[in-house]
């Protein structure tokens, strides 16, 4: 599965360079750039009253020629009476699910290693991976690459996963370099839900992540697994 997209990227047609905004090149640290990022009129529209990088890292894109690209997670505080929330910076864009996510409920432990974590909330780690999911959103977007959903993803994942589909339910579903990534809702038998997220191509799928116990927020979920398909530094 990885050869096929790694084709697609091997094309000189695809290393455009990505433009900054004139905030972004006043801003020098990664916490400058994040609150730039949040005082622009269509977020916060003000800056944070407190800053501070609390992980910071390398990730990698095959459409980038896998080059090590670093990244830093952000804290920051609206006022002080509000809760902290988590920022993603990096070289291509900075961004943040601000108060859509309920980042208090974060897993500070870290991601099980085992294939099947039984955990009701995402890791800081999913989190970081999540965020590499919007990355490849805006990256593609900065390429002017046109939009490949075609309405019935959910339908093809739906009949890809044939006789289990009676206990599943896709919850969301989006088309990114001819890959259907999606989120599905499995009931077992027991009357437990599981909510997995993966990728679908040429009739096959795999899985790329679980959670258990609560109904995960099925957009954060979903930039999940494009964050992990794509990033080739772990």
């Amino acid at each position: 599965m990885l050869q096929k997209i790694l084709s697609f990227f091997n094309s000189n047609s695809n290393t455009a360079t990505i433009r900054k905004t004139e905030s972004e090149k006043k801003a020098n640290t990664p916490d400058e750039k994040m609150s730039a990022w949040l005082s622009h009129p269509m977020e916060y529209g003000k800056p944070p009253v407190s800053t501070r990088e609390i992980e910071k890292g390398f990730f990698q894109f095959p459409f980038m020629n896998n080059e090590k690209m670093p990244y830093s997670l952000i804290e920051y505080k609206m006022s002080n009476d509000s809760l902290p929330e988590i920022g993603f910076v990096s070289p291509i864009s900075c961004w943040s699910f601000m108060n859509v996510f309920d980042f208090s409920k974060l897993d500070s432990t870290g991601l099980s290693d085992s294939m099947f974590p039984n955990h009701d909330t995402f890791s800081l780690k999913e989190l970081t991976t999540a965020y590499l999911g919007k990355m490849v959103l805006t990256f593609r977007s900065a390429l002017r690459i046109p939009d490949e959903n075609k309405g019935n993803e959910k339908e093809i994942v739906q009949n890809i996963f044939g006789s289990k589909s009676s206990h599943s339910q896709i919850l969301e579903a989006t088309c990114l370099f001819g890959f259907i990534f999606y989120v599905s809702e499995i009931r077992e038998d027991n009357g437990a839900h599981v909510y997995m997220t993966g990728v679908a191509v040429d009739g096959q799928y795999d899985v790329l992540g679980l959670f258990s116990a609560q109904k995960p927020i099925a957009s954060v979920a979903l930039l999940f697994s494009i964050g992990k398909f794509f990033n080739t530094a772990e």
